[in-house]
């Protein structure tokens, strides 16, 4: 009888996969925690849901917008990400809360709207929708350009006015599972515009994990 217990745990492993120990009582999760590439992890702690990988990597910040072509070997740049970068653990981390119903969501768009109509409407307030320069949006957030004294102080009174507002807006969560809303807070291994990783093999596996996260839970609208 022992030996046939046995026997059916280990065939349970081998067709579930190692996540399927831990149980988080939520389908979603659940079914991203047995899908999770090997030697990563997901757990709860507090109010935060963590995977993080048990593997080294290497990050180094680098601006690539615009950058010009480099010519280096996979070889060199690993190298070079190794000796001028930071050893990290690869992790994605999301603040969770319980689950918001569809009249929280609808109550928190509403107030938000409410908001960023009044933002809107803040460049007539201020008298700078003249000053709107189209070409430095990618440049500057407020992306108006002031000459004289009077136009400088209107701008900054606009800026400083729509950061107020920013601020009191509320921040919708990204996803929800069976239990949680998810919102986003941080991540470690991502290659992007501002970072690149050794081995990069790993940043495709975290990105990848990312993927898993977004396909198996709810987008919040």
């Amino acid at each position: 009888m022992k030996k046939y217990l046995v026997f059916l745990i280990l065939l349970t492993l081998t067709i579930t996969g190692c996540h399927a120990m831990e149980t988080f009582k939520d389908k979603n999760l659940d079914l991203i925690n047995r899908e999770l590439p090997e030697k990563w992890f997901m757990t709860i702690q507090e109010n935060k849901l963590i995977f993080k990988c048990d593997k080294e990597i290497w990050v180094l910040m680098e601006n690539r917008i615009n950058a010009p072509i480099n010519r280096e070997t996979s070889e060199e740049r690993e190298a070079r990400i190794k000796q001028y970068g930071k050893k990290q653990t690869p992790q994605i981390v999301y603040r969770i809360e319980n689950k918001w119903d569809k009249e929280k969501i609808e109550f928190v768009n509403k107030k938000n709207d409410k908001i960023w109509d009044k933002i809107d409407k803040l460049p007539d307030k201020h008298n700078i929708r003249e000053l709107y320069n189209k070409f430095a949006r990618s440049k500057r957030p407020a992306a108006f350009t002031s000459n004289t004294e009077d136009e400088k102080d209107r701008v900054k009174a606009y800026e400083e006015e729509k950061k107020k507002l920013e601020e009191i807006l509320t921040k919708l969560p990204e996803y929800s599972s069976v239990k949680y809303s998810l919102f986003f807070e941080s991540s470690i291994g991502m290659e992007d515009s501002f970072h690149i990783v050794a081995p990069h093999d790993i940043s495709t596996e975290t990105w990848g994990v990312k993927e898993l996260i977004q396909n198996n839970l709810e987008q919040v609208e």
